[in-house]
């Protein structure tokens, strides 16, 4: 088995593998349902609860601020514990938190659970990518990134469609039925503790001394990576949480009506399918480099092109073109982040990174852009959204070395 999942294997991925790499997949679409939960709900809390604009910021700002304090100290006990240990008590912890949200009855208790869930679903997030990236050959370490991440979207696109039909029609409680259906991770964790192994690079890397100084982020061997991914990671993590959690509410401000506006989501999230399913072809042809910044580039432009759209159609075909390369160029920056730290820190960095993004780009920019859509409208939104996601792509022209084919060590 482990002879199989070694970096350097010539061949394609084994049957045994691909069900890994599904099975793997189904924790990120739990994780991507529960996380566009927010989104997809807080029109029925505005309405319900009569919620301020600050409110309003820290419904969507909470859950990602537990994430961005979650995922750190998940990568540094990933490294020291093994990635299936973490995963397993991550994915526990916060599908139970995820149901008891649903018994929510203020807005307090609301947004403390979400906070609390948010811890565990950061300790989920870099843990699949790691462990695959270490499970893959290196050939098929993009290819596989790309398939993980379309569960992401599926889950991203289940949320906002399922709470089209159960929200309006489930009455007063509709938006409680969307988290009870979270306990769904429950029979993923036993499908996770019964068939899938533990990093057998990970497993190796803790039988031999590993040199200290090689454990320190800022060290000079990965400062300059480790500044470029602080940048370039917030910056394509805030297209991601433009697009889930204010496409709803950029939709209703358009004029569309609240089940029009989470269909349509929906709709848009789902154009992110067939991007990472292409981008998983592209980045293992053309480079990481390349792909990053091609893909940030364009999402700034249709983010522009949004803004100044009017016609209904015209305003679902820009989202889904956004969609299409600002969330499918996900797969790409996180398994780019993997490849530029050795297995003794991989999660450590990788687990940096995205905390910082999330922090950035999931945490503090949510209250910036909630302010700016009750200020500025559409246009102000939209503009910050593009002027940020070409930071990163600046980093990334300036600092990022391919990594394709590399070797993991």
């Amino acid at each position: 088995m482990i002879a199989e999942m070694k970096n350097n294997h010539p061949h394609p991925l084994s049957w045994r593998l691909w069900g890994l790499l599904l099975l793997v997949a189904m924790v990120w679409l739990i994780e991507a349902y529960d996380i566009g939960l927010t989104g997809t709900v807080l029109p029925s809390l505005k309405a319900q609860w009569h919620l301020s604009a600050w409110q309003s910021s820290a419904v969507v700002s909470a859950p990602t601020l537990g994430v961005a304090l979650g995922v750190f100290p998940a990568g540094v006990l990933a490294d020291k514990l093994g990635r299936k240990t973490i995963l397993q008590v991550a994915l526990l912890y916060y599908t139970t938190l995820t149901v008891l949200t649903g018994l929510s009855d203020n807005w307090t208790m609301f947004v403390i659970l979400r906070f609390l869930a948010g811890l565990g679903l950061g300790a989920t997030f870099p843990i699949p990518y790691t462990l695959f990236a270490e499970l893959a050959p290196s050939h098929a370490r993009g290819r596989s990134a790309g398939i993980l991440d379309a569960f992401l979207s599926i889950g991203y696109f289940t949320s906002p469609f399922l709470a089209s039909w159960i929200i309006p029609y489930g009455g007063p409680g509709g938006w409680r039925q969307m988290f009870y259906l979270g306990a769904f991770g429950y029979l993923v964790l036993i499908a996770i503790m019964r068939f899938v192994p533990e990093s057998p690079i990970w497993l190796s890397q803790t039988r031999s001394a590993v040199n200290p100084s090689s454990k320190k982020l800022w060290s000079p061997t990965f400062r300059r990576q480790t500044a470029m991914l602080w940048i370039a990671f917030p910056a394509v993590l805030l297209l991601f949480y433009v697009i889930m959690n204010f496409m709803p509410s950029l939709l209703i401000k358009e004029g569309f009506s609240a089940h029009q506006a989470l269909l349509f989501a929906s709709l848009i999230m789902a154009a992110s399918i067939p991007g990472k399913l292409i981008e998983s072809w592209l980045v293992e042809r053309i480079g990481r480099k390349p792909l990053l910044i091609s893909f940030t580039l364009f999402a700034g432009l249709f983010a522009l092109l949004f803004s100044h759209l009017h016609q209904y159609s015209e305003i679902i075909m820009a989202g889904m073109a956004l969609s299409f390369f600002g969330i499918a160029v996900d797969p790409a920056m996180k398994i780019f982040t993997a490849e530029q730290y050795p297995t003794a820190i991989r999660a450590k960095g990788v687990g940096a990174a995205e905390a910082v993004a999330r922090l950035l780009g999931g945490a503090l920019a949510p209250f910036i852009l909630e302010q700016a859509l009750s200020s500025s409208g559409i246009q102000g939104t939209l503009i910050f959204t593009a002027v940020v996601t070409w930071l990163g792509t600046l980093a990334l022209s300036l600092w990022a070395k391919e990594t394709r084919f590399v070797a993991l060590g």
